[in-house]
């Protein structure tokens, strides 16, 4: 017998296309450019960096960013460029290996 899914918990077995995004119409940058969560092709040092700290600020006041976050570590994990959720690609690796110890220490 199955057990109800405790409300608000995601099942692990959900598609990416069958995940609920109707949270991404309140996000901020709803209506944004890409380029400046993503970057222009060729992109360089130090532009990249200031992009990149504007659009982690744009982030900072979303009232969904959390949700963004999950989002993206939970059915994009290996997307390894962009500013999602407040963070850059590098951050979201590691916040991916910070959530996975903890899942393996709790179990």
């Amino acid at each position: 017998m199955r057990r109800p899914k405790a409300a608000g918990v995601r099942d692990q077995r959900t598609t990416p296309t069958a995940a609920d995004h109707s949270w991404t119409r309140q996000a901020v940058c709803a209506g944004m450019s890409l380029e400046l969560f993503f970057g222009p092709p060729g992109e360089r040092q130090p532009a990249k960096s200031l992009r990149e700290d504007e659009a982690v600020a744009v982030c900072a006041w979303c009232p969904v960013r959390s949700d963004c976050l999950d989002d993206a570590l939970t059915y994009h994990p290996k997307q390894q460029h962009g500013v999602v959720g407040g963070m850059t690609a590098e951050e979201r690796i590691a916040e991916r290996r910070k959530r996975q110890r903890r899942v393996k220490g709790a179990a």
